[in-house]
């Protein structure tokens, strides 16, 4: 395409398949990311490996100069809070990139709710959005939770062990369908630039629901049991850190039980936009759970 695309954390679950539909869609890719150990795949795949610190603006500012567009997410557990992630995000643009799609990574709502961390987030992105060649995916929550290395051993058993109630509905999205929008937006920035969009399956789902239809891909029975967000926390400690695993399951634990319309949202914007087809639950088990 004659265009290079910098994925900032591409060695990660979110970065890396961005990362691989670009390559696909034949962009020239730089994978950005701290360990160059998690990017050997991508290098053998066509990419081009690039160290970049997100806590220091120059070494994300100098991979940004070499770039024509770009894809960022903040990982799990990155820490300094919105300002960190701001700094980033404003190295990138200052690299002189023309187009920054930037992946929220949860369900972000429009308008401040009187939660000053969350707040900051909310005004930062919408002031970015009104000055910036920027487009803003909000997604809902990720079905790659599920073969995550605290979940996936469980299914095998039979079990999804998840921290929500029974009633919640979420429209589960996948990574690999965060990277299609990704590229699909690359390829469309008179349509996409300075937009929020929403990022979500097609299924409106019960946990339940999600059981029976993993039970379906992988091709036996799966039942649903709620655990605490605490007990979610034991699960995630040893993969993710005890912090970040006690900030996840705290939470949960704060999340409200009624109807969240941020988790079951209206995707016809994106679609019409993006042109690209969410995977379904099942689809995604069958092509992912290697169970």
């Amino acid at each position: 395409m004659g265009k290079t695309v910098l994925v900032i954390g591409a060695g990660g679950a979110q970065g890396g398949p961005v990362a691989e539909a670009a390559l696909a869609a034949g962009y020239d890719v730089r994978a950005a990311g701290r360990s160059m150990d998690k990017l050997t795949g991508l290098k053998a795949g066509g990419a081009t490996p690039v160290r970049v610190d997100l806590s220091d603006p120059d070494s994300v500012r100098a991979a940004a100069a070499r770039a024509d567009l770009a894809f960022f997410h903040a990982p799990m557990g990155l820490g300094g809070g919105v300002e960190v992630e701001a700094a980033a995000v404003q190295a990138i643009l200052d690299g002189g990139v023309d187009h920054l799609v930037y992946n929220v990574g949860f369900a972000l709502p429009p308008e401040p709710v009187g939660a000053p961390p969350l707040d900051a987030r909310i005004d930062f992105v919408n002031e970015l959005l009104e000055r910036a060649p920027v487009t803003v995916f909000v997604p809902t929550g990720y079905l790659e939770n599920f073969s995550a290395p605290w979940s996936a051993p469980r299914i095998a058993d039979g079990e999804l062990a998840y921290p929500l109630a029974e009633h919640v509905r979420v429209a589960w999205v996948t990574n690999d369908d965060v990277g299609a929008c990704a590229v699909a937006a690359f390829g469309r920035p008179d349509r996409t630039g300075g937009r929020r969009l929403r990022v979500a399956g097609p299924e409106r789902l019960t946990l339940p629901e999600v059981a029976d239809r993993i039970g379906s891909g992988i091709g036996h029975a799966v039942s649903f049991r709620r655990v605490s967000g605490a007990e979610y926390a034991e699960m995630l400690a040893p993969f993710v850190g005890e912090e970040t695993a006690r900030m996840i399951g705290e939470s949960y634990d704060r999340m409200a039980e009624d109807r969240n319309p941020l988790m079951t949202p209206d995707t016809s914007e994106t679609t019409d936009a993006l042109g690209v087809r969410f995977t379904t639950v099942e689809e995604w088990a069958r092509r992912r759970l290697r169970i």
